[in-house]
């Protein structure tokens, strides 16, 4: 079986560098919060659309953010050879910051991330992370 189109690993960033981070601390509720994510995508296909969709929910379930990165095709000259996986494949990472987030309490997410192309979801892959009061 030959695995093609799927997101490889994601991971939340800490704000000051590229560390992944699973709390956000804060002295004090409510933030508005922009979380800064790195994405790993696995065997695309040059000259095709792709877009990403990132879902946030709260520890009740709810979706707080969904939004759509814009839409994105790479051609082959446009990829580094250490990206190149054949004529036709290639894999990369994307760094993604998402919509203000409004965090008004201590308490655990969940992120969803999709890939998709032509409206059709190709990957989703999950990671969580939380908020809680510094001292």
């Amino acid at each position: 079986m030959k695995y093609t189109e799927k997101i490889s690993s994601l991971y939340i960033r800490d704000n000051e560098n590229t560390t992944p981070a699973l709390i956000i601390s804060t002295k004090e509720f409510p933030i508005n919060y922009s979380i800064p994510i790195s994405v790993y995508l696995f065997s695309l296909y040059f000259n095709k659309e792709y877009y990403m969709n990132t879902k946030i929910f709260n520890s009740e379930n709810e979706l707080l953010l969904n939004s759509d990165t814009p839409p994105f095709i790479l051609k082959r000259d446009d990829i580094s050879e250490d990206k190149l996986m054949d004529n036709t494949l290639y894999s990369s990472g994307f760094d993604l910051q998402t919509a203000q987030l409004n965090i008004f309490r201590s308490e655990d997410f969940r992120i969803e991330i999709s890939l998709l192309s032509s409206g059709a979801v190709l990957d989703t892959i999950t990671t969580y992370f939380m908020s809680k009061l510094s001292s």
